[in-house]
Order: structure tokens, then sequence, then C-alpha cells
């Protein structure tokens, strides 16, 4: 595959999601932190304009895709699988809004907003997987530092996953779905997280390191940000 390296289209590409993302927190912060009497009609409308930053990040992503060829190389079907995750999560940003804004009730859980966040972290990880393809892990694997790190941070991260979010459990047999995405949800993002770690750690460009690094974290920060929001 013939190396490419970030051009100025790129780079503005990330500038403007990296600018919408900050000036997205400085509001955040200031519609939610600051003593401002602000109705909760509007804290609602403004917790569901955050996935502008998800449909831009997709869009350009899908852009970028084809200066790799889309699908027909690794590395564009890695972005692309990245652009479908934000997809599906504005999907299910846009069905919980609809419940919080128009019907005017709790959200509820499960609902069908899950099933496009779910979706959402099925398609990080495999654009996480397929990334590792081209990131040149596969001979760092072979020695003995490669392999422990594949097996440490993984296990790491599960385990922090599990003392942050899941310590205690109790399981609810009778709703074997919300089961599910409880343990889905934390442990999904766990792998693709861990994932991004180890490509970053062990890449064997600094190229390929810059794309991977960019490309695994902004997900689990757009997560962040729903999270804070609901």
């Amino acid at each position: 595959m013939k190396n490419r390296s970030l051009n100025y289209e790129d780079k503005f590409y990330y500038y403007i999601i990296f600018s919408i993302f900050v000036l997205v927190s400085i509001g955040y912060f200031y519609v939610h932190n600051l003593d401002f009497n602000f109705s909760e009609h509007s804290r609602k409308l403004w917790a569901s304009c955050y996935q502008i930053i998800a449909i831009l990040g997709g869009v350009i992503g899908l852009l970028i895709s084809r200066k790799w060829n889309g699908f027909k190389s690794i590395m564009g079907r890695s972005i692309v699988y990245f652009s479908l995750g934000l997809f599906f999560q504005v999907l299910g940003q846009s069905i919980n809004s609809y419940y919080n804004i128009f019907k005017g009730v709790d959200i509820p859980y499960p609902s069908l907003g899950d099933l496009g966040f779910m979706s959402s972290v099925v398609f990080y990880i495999i654009g996480a997987y397929t990334l590792a393809k081209v990131s040149g892990l596969s001979s760092s694997f072979k020695n003995i530092r490669g392999k422990i790190f594949t097996v440490v941070i993984p296990i790491i991260i599960i385990l922090l996953c599990y003392f942050i979010f899941l310590q205690g459990y109790e399981f609810d047999w009778s709703n074997k779905i919300k089961i599910f995405l409880d343990f889905g949800y934390p442990f999904g993002q766990a792998i693709y997280v861990s994932t991004a770690i180890i490509i970053f750690m062990l890449s064997k460009s600094w190229h390929n390191i810059q794309l991977s690094w960019l490309n695994l974290t902004l997900p689990p920060l757009l997560h962040k940000v729903r999270s804070a929001n609901f």
C-alpha cells in the first residue's frame, strides 16, 4: 500500500471537527455548570445538538476514505467502519432526543436508541480491528513486548470497566436485554479503546500512529459527551 501522508485538506477536516468539539464542550460547560436560568427543554435541545459532531465526523470520514479507494483498501474500509459507527451514534441520539423533546417523557432503557448506540460500538470494534491490519502490528506480535501489550492492556481496561461500571451489579434476569447492554457498552468500548492503545504503542510508523490515534479516540470522546448529557 502506498504510504499517504496527511495533506492540508485532511488536516483542515480534522481541525474543523476538533474546533467544533471544543466549542460544543465550552457550550456544555456554560449550560450545565454555570448558574444560568435555562429551562429543562432548552437543556434537552442543547444535549441533542452534540450529534452535529458525529454527523460531520461521519461525512468527513467517508470523504477521506475515498482517498484510500474506499472498501477497495484496508485503510479505506477501516475509516468507513468508523464513519458508520458515528452515523449509528446519531441514530441512537436522534431516537432518544425524540423521546425527550417531542414526546416529553424520560428515555426508556432499553430503547430503540440503544440499537443505534450498540451498533456504533460494533462498528468501532470492526474499524479498530481492520485498522490494526495496516498499522504494522503483525511483526510486533512476534516479540515478547508485543505479546505482553496485547494481553495486558485489554485485561487492565476490562478490569477498570468492571470496577467502575459493574462492581456490585445486580442481575435482573427478567430483562435480559438490559443485562446485555449493561455489559456490552463498557466491555465493547474497552475492546476498541484497548485496541487503539495497542496500535498507538506498537505501530511501526508515525503516520499510522497519527491516523490510528485520531480515528480511535474520537468515538470514545463522543460517547463520553453523550453520557454526560444524559
